[in-house]
């Protein structure tokens, strides 16, 4: 009896999820359907300083890194 009752708590529980907004709202598509995450890099690209070769990561339009500038 006490295994039967904690089966159906886990089923409550997993019901009450379904409609939670915590929970993934598109598990019921198939993963080539489902939004793609946003890159962390969002807006950066990669450079390399003329002046030092530094390479690093920058959102601004020069090229020169901060210590050459």
């Amino acid at each position: 009896m006490p295994e039967q009752e904690e089966q159906e708590r886990e089923v409550d529980a997993t019901a009450k999820l379904r409609g939670c907004c915590c929970g993934d709202p598109y598990a019921s598509l198939p993963p080539e359907m489902r939004p793609k995450a946003a890159a962390k890099k969002d807006g950066l690209r990669q450079v390399t300083c003329p002046r030092c070769g530094l390479m690093y990561w920058t959102n601004r339009k020069t090229d020169l890194c901060v210590h050459c500038e």
